[in-house]
């Protein structure tokens, strides 16, 4: 545990310590300090726990965060809290990154929570013993609470993403509202097609807000015309929603705001660029004290852009339709020209072919001819007939067909 209970104030021991890393004193330096300002009041068992009120003990090392532990090694929901909680910590998180955004974070959640009456905790410090531990508890007048987790050590295996979801749930079963920060360095945002990504782990934690429905109005109401532009024949829900990326060296969170595809959820179209809101105005908590706030009081200027930019995209959408129409009905044309020239050179082929057929008959009609005549072939064919009667006189079967041939052909033998 980093608190400990010293005459019923509230000592943070490594907070203090990183106070004084930030002012530029070396981690030895710190430790020295811290145990000239503290040790004799740990020796003489001055420093109780905050939650079952036994004695505890100030740890200092230079190569591990400080903390205060049990003197007699009696367990505590404090002590388990909090070792579970260091354990998550160094598994899942930039430890350094963590440490350090963490403290910023409840800078300013302290100024929220004092001007809203509400009691501001880390987590390990819950009553009850907790699987997953949360970095803040924040606990309202009417009994409402919220874990508050910030996440630097995102990972995109589904591995972390079960992690993820079962720490939500459990807060959800311990009757907590549990709410991440994602760190900005996770914020992957592409302006040129429009596009946020998202991994299973932040799918989780996508968010619907105040902001998102006013949104999601705005664009339910714009023409068709720019509707299409918008989605661009794709299929994507007309559901703006968001999630928050903590920056804490820039004192900010950034929105992102978008919409989703119906079957693929990783598929996104932002509607608009990241829209940076300053700590303090950011983690301002809503009327229904149900989340943040998460707005920019610019943000109806901001639809006012985005519209103007569907119309800009709509008209150079309509542009390039009537270039291509344009581009179609010359290629068409061009098309059409080529078709009718193929035929006309169809037809004069078949033209000349025509002609030279008829040529070639007109040229062969003055030809005399050159065959035998009627009178020739039966004069050849009486010779022919008389010479076989002197050579086969005695053959009368073939005397029969000689003279059956001559009579045939009306020759006289």
């Amino acid at each position: 545990m980093n608190v400990a209970l010293l005459n019923d104030y509230e000592i943070d021991i490594e907070r203090l310590g990183i106070e004084l890393e930030e002012q530029g004193y070396e981690r030895y330096e710190v430790k020295k300090q811290l145990d000239d300002r503290y040790r004799r009041f740990s020796q003489k068992g001055d420093f109780r726990c905050v939650c079952c009120d036994e004695q505890v003990e100030m740890v200092l090392s230079e190569d591990k965060v400080f903390f205060f532990r049990h003197s007699d090694k009696e367990k505590c929901s404090y002590s388990e809290n909090h070792k579970t909680y260091k354990s998550q910590k160094e598994k899942l998180e930039n430890a350094p990154k963590h440490r350090a955004g963490k403290a910023i974070l409840r800078t300013y959640l302290e100024g929220t929570c004092k001007t809203n009456d509400i009691r501001l905790t880390d987590g390990y410090r819950f009553k009850s013993t907790l699987t997953f531990v949360p970095d803040f508890i924040l606990e309202f007048s009417n009994g409402q609470r919220w874990a508050i987790d910030y996440l630097t050590g995102l990972k995109t295996d589904r591995k972390y993403a079960n992690s993820l979801n079962k720490r939500r749930h459990t807060y959800i079963q311990h009757h907590f509202t549990p709410i991440f920060l994602f760190d900005s360095y996770w914020l992957a945002y592409e302006p040129e097609i429009h596009h946020v990504s998202l991994v299973d782990g932040e799918l989780l934690c996508v968010s619907q807000t105040k902001q998102d429905y006013l949104w999601t109005d705005f664009i339910c109401g714009l023409d068709s015309n720019l509707k299409n532009a918008l989605l661009n024949n794709r299929p994507f829900k007309l559901q703006v929603k968001s999630m928050a990326y903590f920056a804490p060296h820039e004192r900010e969170i950034n929105i992102i705001r978008f919409l989703q595809e119906n079957e693929n959820l990783r598929k996104t179209r932002t509607v608009y660029k990241p829209i940076k809101v300053p700590l303090e105005k950011a983690l301002t908590i809503n009327h229904e004290q149900s989340d943040f706030i998460y707005t920019n009081e610019k943000e109806d200027g901001y639809r006012e852009e985005f519209k103007r930019e569907l119309e800009q995209m709509y008209q150079q959408q309509e542009n390039q339709r009537k270039q291509q129409e344009l581009e179609r009905a010359r290629k068409e044309e061009e098309e059409r020209k080529q078709i009718e020239f193929y035929r006309a050179w169809e037809e004069e082929q078949k033209k000349k072919a025509t002609q030279n057929t008829r040529d070639y008959y007109d040229s062969t009609a003055d030809v005399p001819f050159t065959g035998r005549t009627k009178h020739q072939m039966d004069a050849d064919l009486k010779r022919d007939m008389k010479s076989l009667q002197r050579k086969n006189h005695s053959n009368n079967s073939y005397l029969q067909a000689i003279q059956h041939m001559s009579k045939y052909y009306g020759v006289d033998g």
